[in-house]
């Protein structure tokens, strides 16, 4: 599971207990402002999502806490000192699952994102993300029936030589079509792979469902030295598809 996986799936259950009248925390403290702090005590967790359709990038930032173990307080940036922007766009402000985002989105295509938060008389911060090659999901097809009993090849174009691709076949989150999670693993980039025959089982009802293969690229990005540690600055190329899996 992502880092940003396991922080949601954290912070739902304390949510859901603190009820929607208490906003971004529990109790209904207000949440903190960046101006109350240093630079050097903020920690940000960027994400630029590339999925086809567009470019989104997500940006958090938290209290640092002085161990990657620990998930820090949620901060709020403060508008009459700190201006947040990505490639020049500002970013809005976004409330989702009692988080708080600074989301900018864009056309696909642009190699690379430049983020930038501007400080009233604090530290500046500058990060620059590049994106992975971008990339077209060519085999399996859209709707195509696919046995469990059989390979199954998948092929993408262009390969990105050197690297390693994130490769997920499954169903649809609470469906007993078939085992668990499916299959998950890390390839080489090359263009192709044969999903072996048998590395999907059937669930407790087995049978056909509509099942999703999705491929995903990562590179991680430099941290800035400005800020405090536990951050990460993340750049994703996904593409899916879906077919229709049978016994």
């Amino acid at each position: 599971m992502s880092s940003r996986a396991q922080r949601c799936a954290l912070v739902a259950p304390t949510l859901l207990a603190c009820g929607l009248a208490c906003g971004l925390t529990c109790g209904c403290a207000e949440t903190p402002r960046s101006c109350e702090l240093d630079t050097s005590a903020l920690v940000m967790l960027a994400t630029v999502s590339d999925n086809d359709a567009g470019v989104e990038v997500e940006i958090e930032f938290e209290t640092a806490t002085g161990s990657s173990e620990e998930i820090g307080t949620a901060l709020a940036l403060c508008p009459s000192s700190d201006t947040l922007s990505v490639n020049g766009v500002e970013a809005d402000e976004q409330l989702t699952l009692g988080h708080l985002y600074y989301i900018a989105q864009f056309e696909p295509g642009t190699p690379s994102f430049e983020i930038v938060l501007e400080r009233k008389d604090k530290t500046n911060v500058t990060a620059t993300v590049e994106m992975p090659p971008a990339f077209e999901l060519t085999a399996p097809t859209p709707a195509s029936e696919h046995s469990r009993t059989s390979n199954l090849a998948i092929s993408w174009a262009p390969a990105w030589d050197g690297q390693e691709i994130d490769v997920l076949v499954g169903d649809e989150i609470g469906s007993t079509c078939i085992e668990g999670l499916g299959y998950i693993g890390s390839v080489d980039d090359s263009g192709s792979f044969v999903l072996p025959a048998g590395s999907l089982t059937n669930g407790s009802t087995g049978g056909s469902c509509e099942a999703r293969v999705a491929l995903t690229r990562v590179l991680e990005a430099p941290y800035p030295g400005v800020l405090a540690p536990g951050g990460s600055l993340t750049a994703v190329v996904n593409r899916r598809v879906s077919i229709e899996s049978t016994d």
